[in-house]
């Protein structure tokens, strides 16, 4: 369910994937708290929409979303099609988390990124 152009994820969904994109087709991913608060330095990581929706396409897409001192890596899952893998590291924290969030809830908030362009 998207809220807010972002979609939970983690177990048991107490984060949020939050993407925003501009009407150049440029995409910030941040990684949010159960407080909707950007984690550490998990915020303003720079993509490209049009990459953003190449994942879930093909497992061979891997995006990497970020910025001077964090990344976010999203590809589809090669075991289960249902699901992206969303791996994202605090370079500054030595943090390193890999959850996933389902293509469902990532294809709805990317067509809500869309309609709202």
């Amino acid at each position: 369910m998207v809220y807010q152009h972002s979609i939970p994820f983690g177990a048991p969904s107490q984060l949020r994937l939050l993407i925003a994109a501009d009407i150049e087709g440029k995409a910030e991913v941040s990684v949010l708290d159960a407080f909707n608060q950007p984690i550490g330095n998990l915020k303003n990581m720079q993509t490209q929409l049009s990459e953003l929706k190449a994942v879930v396409e093909t497992a061979e897409t891997v995006v990497e979303a970020k910025n001077d001192k964090a990344v976010c890596h999203l590809r589809l899952d090669e075991e289960r099609k249902e699901d992206i893998e969303v791996q994202y590291e605090d370079l500054e924290r030595n943090r390193k988390i890999s959850a996933t969030v389902t293509v469902e809830d990532f294809k709805e908030l990317l067509e809500q990124l869309m309609k709202d362009k």
